[in-house]
């Protein structure tokens, strides 16, 4: 079983300029900061104007259910990589997006960008799966929560940082 998250956020400026912003290492520090992380590893493969690779590792506190508690501990491992495609000529490219937690759960899906008439979107679209007997359909709804929190926090801090000059 898995659990499906299907989010989408809008950014108030073109494709090119909110992909510089989302793929900035200073703005996921400060995007990994506002959401909680204890410590964060960042590594860009490649540049906005090709294919390109961002990889995040974060340690979260725990903040889960205490029936999930005795699978995660204190703290989660998590390492996210999105496998961006090079841009067409309007902007638009798409990921392969995959999020490994410590513990038995995962994220598979897509994240695709879009020219929209405010300016662009991210549609991200896919699943989580924890492999846990009895109490995984609970982890993995606790797990969409906190991702589209997430997401949110993400799409808020982009709007300042598009904001500025």
């Amino acid at each position: 079983m898995s659990t499906p998250l299907d989010v989408v956020q809008a950014f108030a400026a073109d494709a090119f300029r909110t992909f510089g912003v989302l793929t900035n290492r200073e703005y996921i520090e400060a995007k990994c900061s506002a959401t909680g992380s204890l410590r964060t590893t960042i590594d860009i493969s490649g540049d906005a104007s090709s294919a390109i690779t961002v990889r995040t590792e974060r340690l979260l506190p725990a903040n889960v259910p205490a029936v999930a508690q005795s699978f995660v501990g204190e703290t989660i491992d998590v390492t996210e990589v999105q496998e961006w495609s090079a841009p067409d000529h309007d902007g638009s490219r798409s990921a392969i997006v995959t999020v490994k937690f410590s513990g038995p759960l995962r994220f598979e899906g897509t994240a695709d960008l879009r020219p929209t008439s405010q300016g662009c979107s991210i549609h991200t679209l896919g699943r989580l799966t924890a492999k846990v007997p009895f109490v995984g359909g609970t982890i993995e709804q606790e797990a969409a929560r906190q991702t589209e929190k997430y997401l949110r926090v993400e799409e808020s801090l982009a709007a300042e940082w598009l904001g500025r000059a």
